[in-house]
């Protein structure tokens, strides 16, 4: 007697399993949800975008990263993949790189205020002038203006 299996997963069914372990804050169990998904449907923007946010959550910034950027590869105008690699990058001290992810967040979305505000802390940990950026950030709407009191006068 041969068996067949009737029921299979989609890609679809995964990324909701995933959701649901990252509401219970089960990252690990989401990011391997997230591999069936993309295994399945290896060029799912949404299932490399959520895994690499999950990876940002258990701090595993570099493959983080790597996820992030294939979202960006997939799709070139996804403006939070540049966003959450640009936190990592800073995160990971890499300024310069941070910098150029915001840049790119804000040419596809320039009404984001936290990567204006990004950039502009990154701006000030390498040294540069960041007021303008940080000053925008409040413009559009960010509350933290502690960096402005400390750097911009």
């Amino acid at each position: 007697m041969t068996f067949i299996n009737c029921y299979s997963q989609t890609s679809k069914e995964y990324l909701k399993n995933a959701k649901a372990k990252e509401a219970l804050q089960d990252y690990k169990g989401a990011i391997i949800e997230y591999n069936k998904a993309i295994k399945l449907n290896p060029k799912d923007t949404l299932a490399y975008y959520k895994r690499g946010l999950a990876k940002l959550s258990l701090k595993d910034n570099k493959s983080a990263i790597e996820d992030l950027s294939k979202v960006i590869e997939l799709n070139p105008k996804h403006s939070m993949a540049y966003y959450y690699r640009g936190v990592l990058k800073s995160n990971t001290k890499d300024f310069t790189g941070a910098i150029l992810d915001f840049d790119k967040s804000i040419e596809i979305n320039p009404s984001s205020a936290m990567d204006y505000y990004c950039r502009g802390a990154s701006k000030i940990a390498l040294g540069k002038n960041g007021c303008s950026d940080l000053k925008k950030a409040a413009v559009l709407g960010y509350e933290d203006k502690a960096l402005i009191k400390k750097y911009c006068k």
